[in-house]
């Protein structure tokens, strides 16, 4: 005892950092150890098989007729295996430097011990949560993450006010909360980059796929329930090395919750959330299978927030450049030619990242930045920028 008192603090502050890192690499293990498939994966492969898991008969089922309520449904659902709430946006600093960011926190359920009370450490959630930023003129991107249970109030999630947290990173409500009115502070900080963020939406939120039900596959059998707030307006600070920049920009929050969002055979999917300049926003994503038809879904958003479905028979999704990671030698489609050839919403994209390197190399390996597009809407030239998500990539 006379010994551990009579520790230095420079010494107690580096066996707390140790054991602080031994609980996160723990964590992690954990989360890998309980994939559907024990085998050795790729990180890439992990997340299609964690995602594509026939594990969903132990949880709830997404089903439709549901009816989503805000704010009741900004929180968590334990009884779902997996749930995000993803923001992403892109920025400009007063000097017309551009920035984009992602801030997602994932929640996933699994068994807890039986044997113990369902107290303290013994909890069935455990929440991640992913942080980029991309900094377009230095060509630079950052990305790190962190882990906790869902216990000790290490991480969750609560409807009034709407918060999620994950340790110290968290989306918080600031402003009163209604169906319309989403104002979220967004705080996350590492030793090299940070963001502290205002995002208010501009209008409602956007029920995805039937009023919410946002299926998966033609059959429908694999589905998720899901909306986004697609109008977020964006102020605050991005600070690189040191170097603080006051930023304003456009945001996107995207929010599901399942069982399963991967049908058998499916091997990951592209997502596109698009910022057009004359104030419209376009979503779209493609599910790709390695058999079947890629399942598409597109929804274009007026500048009320008024939304029309496009159909998936006239929408082509084509990549027309690929790049391979110096790090992982994944092989990820990330230049894009996006068409709708119907006679409504006629449509004609070409997308681009702004960095070429935007892939998260964590628990997880997918790609996951700021793009920048042009082409022509229903004749009109159009340009904008958005964010991209392509998982499921894998070296050749």
């Amino acid at each position: 005892m006379i010994e551990v008192i009579g520790l230095k603090k420079s010494r107690l502050a580096v066996l707390a950092l140790a054991i602080a890192a031994l609980i996160l690499v723990l964590m992690a293990v954990f989360m890998l150890r309980h994939l559907p498939n024990t085998k050795p994966v790729s990180a890439s492969s992990a997340l299609v098989q964690f995602l594509s898991s026939d594990t969903d008969r132990d949880f709830a089922r997404v089903t439709p007729g549901y009816r989503l309520s805000f704010p009741v449904d900004h929180a968590a659902h334990p009884e779902f295996r997996q749930e995000w709430w993803y923001f992403t946006g892109n920025l400009i600093g007063e000097d017309g430097r551009e920035f984009g960011f992602q801030l997602t926190f994932f929640r996933f359920a699994h068994g807890r011990s039986e044997h113990l009370p369902a107290a303290g450490w013994n909890n069935d959630q455990t929440w991640m949560t992913h942080f980029a930023v991309t900094d377009v003129q230095q060509n630079r991107f950052f990305a790190e993450q962190d882990f906790a249970r869902g216990a000790l109030d290490l991480a969750g999630a609560a409807a009034e006010p709407f918060t999620v947290w994950v340790n110290g990173w968290s989306a918080t409500q600031t402003g009163k909360t209604c169906r319309e009115c989403l104002t979220v502070k967004l705080v996350a900080e590492t030793d090299e980059f940070s963001i502290d963020l205002e995002v208010k939406s501009n209008t409602g939120p956007l029920l995805q796929g039937e009023q919410g039900f946002s299926v998966k596959n033609d059959q429908g059998d694999v589905a998720s329930y899901y909306y986004s707030y697609p109008d977020l307006h964006s102020t605050g600070k991005v600070v690189i090395h040191g170097q603080s920049h006051q930023v304003e920009g456009t945001a996107w929050m995207d929010r599901e919750w399942s069982s399963a969002v991967l049908a058998k055979g499916q091997s990951g999917w592209d997502w596109f959330a698009l910022h057009l300049d004359d104030g419209r926003k376009l979503m779209l994503f493609q599910v790709r299978d390695e058999v079947k038809r890629n399942f598409r879904h597109a929804v274009l958003i007026g500048r009320g927030g008024m939304s029309e479905q496009l159909s998936p028979e006239t929408l082509e999704m084509t990549p027309t450049d690929f790049w391979i990671s110096p790090d992982t030698g994944n092989r990820y489609p990330t230049r894009w030619s996006i068409r709708n050839t119907s006679d409504d919403y006629a449509m004609e994209l070409s997308i681009k990242p702004k960095v070429k390197n935007q892939e998260l190399n964590l628990s997880f390996q997918y790609y996951e930045g700021a793009v920048e597009f042009e082409g022509e809407l229903e004749g009109d030239r159009v340009s904008g920028s958005g964010y991209m998500e392509l998982t499921g990539y894998e070296r050749n």
